[in-house]
């Protein structure tokens, strides 16, 4: 008897071992591992180099689709209203393995007390990098380090490269300073949206010349940062430049706008001052064929002009007619460069950027921000869809759900919900040549999050890409089953 009642007791022991390994099994995302090759310094994530940054992104990845696939875990509910509980354990779980103050917990903590005070969901303003694992990787500053590289991202579209981790440069970037003075520092901006260009007002009896901004956009939020060639540098729209000396310059030109997209652009011009020199100019105009370009010389008031050397900035032999047409390979900007030479043996300079976007092809830049009420308006969900492009790190597309009810007292709370994200369409690489659109790369996919409150799906394209007008993204948002919204991703050409 005693025996059998042993027996007994060790099959029922062995039982609850196998169903705790298997609860353990199930419940792998838990465990957050402290990863080779990351570190926190100077309040920031450092991984040691882009294959680590990959390695745990997708590690992450991995651990919360086995979080959104256990049926058994529910994200918490606050305790009481100002508790602002955190609605994605995995990612919870790493912020305590490795604390920083990220802009997830960030933004986390500011909807919070925006719904607790009575704030509509859709007014918040949360942080625009979308993705929540990227946004659980960067510091509350918007910064990280992948080897010597500190990417520093304070705004949708633009990101800044700070080499050997140069602390002083980032410092001097955050209080303001213009990157563009500053060593280590590199700017990446979106594509579209800019043009820097200008024209040059010259007096060869003098070594003054008038500078005067005539790209994209005009007004608005604007700023400009002038290199003269000779060492000084000017913030005003349209200077006016006292240089020492006659003589060959170039010139260059960077402007920035943050409304109502965020965009840089860099132009530069090679000048003669004071002297009779010869100034050459060029006008063009698209054929309506693809990639054709025809130029026209505006140098011939010279009437001297005895050769045209034309370079067209995309590794063709150069042209040496007067007004050639040319096929460029793809859309995207060159830098046209004319030379002339006149009888008396002057030669001038001049180069203009010169934008094709005649293959039907459009920029890679898209998002796409709404809300959809259901249940008698009782409920809402906000979406955010986005192509996020960092340098380097990522050219994906996210899209993010949330899901909300509203309380007795009329404010709104975040809900539990299961919530789908269905993604389909095309966008296309750029081929070989450079950006025209090839083959289309098909981005569809479908993740599900059962009873949590938000959900982001990522998909990674790999590289940058461009889209083609009407054939953009979209994204259908599912909750409890019911498909509520499916909303298109308008992409903005150049």
């Amino acid at each position: 008897m005693r025996n059998s009642t042993l027996r007994w007791a060790i099959a029922l022991m062995a039982i609850g071992l196998i169903q705790v390994q298997s609860s353990l099994a199930q419940r792998a995302w838990e465990s957050i591992p402290a990863y080779d090759g990351l570190q926190v310094r100077n309040e920031m994530l450092v991984f040691s180099n882009k294959t680590v940054f990959d390695q745990v992104y997708q590690d992450l990845e991995q651990r919360i689709a086995l979080w959104n696939d256990d049926p058994d875990v529910t994200t918490p509910e606050p305790k009481t209203e100002q508790d602002c509980p955190d609605d994605n354990t995995v990612l919870a779980l790493f912020a305590q393995r490795y604390p920083i103050t990220s802009i997830r917990e960030v933004s986390l903590q500011r909807e919070c007390e925006w719904l607790n005070t009575g704030g509509n969901p859709m007014e918040f303003e949360g942080h625009h990098l979308v993705d929540e694992i990227l946004a659980a990787l960067f510091n509350e500053r918007y910064q990280v380090q992948v080897g010597t590289d500190i990417y520093y991202i304070p705004e949708p579209g633009v990101t800044y490269t700070v080499a050997n981790a140069d602390l002083s440069a980032l410092a001097a970037l955050e209080q303001g300073e213009s990157p563009y003075g500053l060593r280590n520092v590199t700017v990446h901006g979106p594509e579209g949206g800019c043009e820097a260009n200008f024209s040059v007002n010259t007096d060869y009896s003098t070594t003054n010349v008038g500078f005067a901004f005539t790209g994209e956009p005009q007004g608005g939020d604007l700023s400009y940062f002038w290199e003269f060639g000779d060492g000084t540098t000017s913030a005003a729209s349209n200077p006016i430049h006292n240089y020492s000396s006659a003589g060959t310059y170039t010139v260059c030109l960077t402007i920035k706008a943050s409304k109502p997209e965020s965009c840089i652009d860099r132009v530069c011009k090679t000048i003669q001052v004071g002297s009779d020199g010869c100034q050459p100019y060029f006008i063009y105009n698209e054929t309506g064929q693809p990639g054709g370009v025809c130029f026209i010389d505006n140098s011939q008031f010279l009437q001297n002009v005895v050769s045209w050397n034309w370079q067209f900035g995309d590794g063709s032999p150069l042209g040496n007619q007067p007004n050639p047409c040319h096929t460029f390979p793809c859309d995207k900007t060159y830098f046209v460069t004319l030379t002339i030479e006149t009888s008396g043996g002057c030669t001038g300079y001049f180069s203009l950027p010169v934008t094709v976007n005649s293959y039907g092809c459009c920029a890679s830049s898209a998002s796409k921000v709404g809300s959809h009420y259901y249940a008698g308006n009782s409920k809402m969900i906000k979406y955010n869809q986005r192509h996020v492009q960092i340098p380097i790190l990522y050219h994906r597309v996210v899209s993010n759900l949330k899901n909300y009810k509203r309380k007795s007292n009329g404010k709104w709370k975040k809900e539990a919900a299961n919530l789908q994200i269905n993604l389909q369409g095309n966008v296309f690489l750029p081929s070989q040549t450079g950006c025209k659109c090839n083959l289309p790369f098909n981005i569809v996919n479908t993740a599900l999050a059962f009873n949590k409150k938000n959900l982001t799906i990522t998909k990674a394209v790999g590289k940058a890409f461009k889209s083609k007008i009407e054939n953009e993204w979209s994204a259908g948002y599912t909750v409890n089953n019911a498909l509520l919204t499916q909303e298109t991703t308008p992409v903005i050409c150049e």
